[in-house]
């Protein structure tokens, strides 16, 4: 059963791959390798491959980024761990790349120029700054709770404050506002743990801040209630998870 998991891409190279472009009609994965191999150095391709969920993309994409892996430096980026697949914003998108794409090159020993860098913060220091934040949350001690409580997420501090938006009893959010709906949004996590028994994992993983082997470990990721940060790439629960009492209780108890 374990070869049989829909939601595991193969690696390149795996025996229980089988070639099927025949059945799907089509050689869009050769015509696509042959179109990132012909193209001249400079010039860049834009190409989305789709299909309904299970096809086989994933399996594809690998198999293709290992067969011009001389050719290009491949970045992977699993949307259902860095992102909301439900959700994903053009500017989530790109952020995530963006840290994908320096956070490769550094381990590679080659870090992006600064001005580059310089160049990426100042686009996305602008996207931030169109959302005219002080005027919608004039209250210092509102908006450093809600950044605080969205764990660094892009997608969740968009959710907090539209729910503190619409919660709000006035023209702008205040900090009660923002506790209301940092407390909605906690009790929806705290549902959501209890109701599918992810509290050890959720434990476990604030513990190691490493992902382990466990299809829970790989839904609380899912569901956004542990994200991974940059560095050395390490994980922890999300914020407001560590303010939920039964998680507390557990975590004092695993620890004392």
């Amino acid at each position: 059963m374990r070869n049989c998991d829909p939601d595991v891409p193969l690696p390149n190279n795996d025996p229980r791959w089988q070639d099927f472009s025949l059945a799907r009609g089509d050689q869009a994965m050769a015509a696509l390798e042959k179109e990132l191999s012909w193209r001249p150095e400079g010039q860049f391709v834009h190409a989305t491959f789709v299909s309904h969920r299970g096809a086989g993309k994933s399996t594809e994409i690998l198999r293709l980024t290992e067969r011009l892996s001389n050719e290009y430096e491949p970045v992977y980026i699993e949307a259902t761990v860095e992102m909301d697949p439900f959700r994903i914003e053009a500017e989530d998108l790109l952020l995530n790349m963006a840290l994908a794409v320096e956070e490769r090159m550094r381990e590679r020993g080659t870090p992006l120029p600064a001005d580059l860098l310089k160049r990426v913060t100042g686009w996305f220091d602008e996207v931030v700054r169109t959302t005219r934040w002080d005027s919608v949350i004039p209250e210092r001690e509102a908006r450093d709770r809600l950044i605080a409580a969205s764990g660094g997420a892009v997608r969740e501090l968009l959710d907090l404050v539209s729910q503190a938006a619409y919660m709000a009893h006035g023209a702008v959010i205040t900090r009660a506002d923002a506790e209301r709906a940092v407390a909605s949004r906690r009790q929806r996590m705290r549902d959501l743990i209890n109701a599918n028994g992810w509290l050890d994992a959720l434990v476990r993983l604030a513990r190691d801040k490493q992902i382990f082997p466990d299809k829970a470990c790989m839904d609380v990721l899912f569901h956004r209630l542990a994200f991974k940060y940059n560095g050395d790439g390490w994980y922890d629960v999300h914020p407001l998870v560590a303010e939920i009492p039964e998680f507390m209780n557990a975590r004092h108890d695993l620890l004392r």
